[in-house]
């Protein structure tokens, strides 16, 4: 019998209570498992970047992030924009094969982490335990950045942060991406 909860629209998911895990950003989900896996990842927007780290959220302080995202692959729509993000992403997990096992919209906040619609850093991931595939974020107005070695999905929070150093990404170990800002880059 699979205990796992059914899809991303379950009541039951951030609905239970926090006692053991304080790295969550939320509350944890109710049954028996998690729902797929928390990804903090971290990318920063050459256009939208400010300095030392930190990109603008203009766009979202004037009210000129749509309520829908414009990913095609993951068409969702929101009541509100977070606070203090710059805009929507497509993050999405590439089987070393090539293809794409799943995608989903979401915000980069200022500061450059993937957060969710509420606002927590980090998403969840629908794949399977034990998988290892590369992950990619799409901008619409810059260069699409894939991780440079697959990601074994084994922990319940995964972290890639694509700004420590030009070997974060694939396919570009000298650090040339037009929208990634390396820090000291």
């Amino acid at each position: 019998m699979d205990y796992h909860l059914g899809s991303t629209n379950s009541p039951c998911i951030d609905k239970g209570v926090n006692v053991g895990f304080p790295y969550l950003d939320n509350a944890p989900d109710m049954g028996a498992y998690e729902w797929g896996f928390i990804a903090r990842i971290r990318v920063l927007l050459e256009g939208a970047y400010v300095t030392n780290g930190w990109m603008s959220a203009a766009l979202s302080r004037q009210g000129r992030i749509p309520l829908t995202s414009p990913y095609a692959a993951d068409l969702r729509t929101v009541t509100a924009i977070p606070t203090n993000v710059t805009d929507w992403v497509l993050v999405f997990q590439q089987a070393t094969n090539g293809d794409v096992v799943a995608a989903q919209s979401a915000f980069v906040n200022r500061d450059g982490y993937i957060v969710r619609e509420t606002g927590a850093t980090g998403i969840v991931v629908d794949i399977s335990s034990g998988a290892a595939c590369h992950v990619g974020v799409k901008h619409r107005n810059h260069l699409t950045v894939l991780s440079a070695e697959p990601i074994l999905f084994t922990n319940l929070v995964v972290t890639y942060d694509f700004t420590t150093n030009a070997d974060r990404y694939y396919g570009e170990p000298t650090g040339r991406w037009s929208w990634i800002k390396v820090s000291g880059g």
